[in-house]
């Protein structure tokens, strides 16, 4: 069985790696969103499209 010490430090490291995926996950949704963005104002552009309208 492993001692507390170790315990808590194998926890320390795996919050750590969490912090890293989460701060992947949220880059990745910024990069997506940025893209989708894009391709609306394509497509608005394309079918002249206003704002106006959207709403």
């Amino acid at each position: 069985m492993e001692d507390l010490e170790t315990l808590k430090a194998q926890r320390e490291i795996l919050q750590a790696q969490l912090a890293d995926i989460d701060n992947t996950i949220r880059v990745h949704k910024v990069a997506e969103k940025v893209q989708v963005i894009a391709a609306i104002r394509l497509k608005m552009a394309a079918y002249n499209i206003t704002l106006d309208e959207l709403r």
